[in-house]
């Protein structure tokens, strides 16, 4: 299970995510689907550690990462 707890990550004065929260629980198929530049990519990094949150935190499978 990935849980998303209150991340926040801005480039520069552009605020990407404020505040968001989501659970993907194991064994579902997931879909990211959203317009150009709505941060897909960026929530992607960010769970893959390629990217440091801004704030909150990202657990995986129970360990914070």
């Amino acid at each position: 299970m990935i849980s998303i707890i209150n991340i926040s990550k801005s480039y520069g004065e552009q605020q990407i995510f404020k505040n968001a929260s989501l659970c993907i629980k194991s064994n579902g198929l997931y879909l990211l689907k959203g317009k150009n530049g709505s941060g897909k990519t960026t929530l992607l990094n960010l769970i893959s550690k390629d990217l440091p949150l801004d704030n909150g935190e990202i657990k995986i499978d129970g360990d914070i990462s």
